[in-house]
């Protein structure tokens, strides 16, 4: 029961801070023209990263021993 508690704790607790924390910046980077260029070569990379391994998923095993 304990370790479920701190399982929950940790993975929630973290997220929950960084919206509220982060809130009141947002509007502020809303203005900010060298964000949106940054996340968008940071969605390409991920997107040809995904169709790269896309292919080859369903040959390879992803875990070293072939267990899934």
């Amino acid at each position: 029961m304990v370790g479920s508690l701190l399982t929950t704790w940790v993975t929630f607790v973290p997220c929950f801070l960084f919206v509220l924390l982060g809130a009141p910046y947002v509007e502020r980077l809303r203005g900010n023209h060298t964000l949106p260029a940054a996340l968008t070569v940071i969605t390409a990379a991920v997107v040809g990263v995904v169709a790269n391994r896309g292919p080859y998923s369903p040959r390879t095993p992803s875990s070293p021993d072939g267990a899934s």
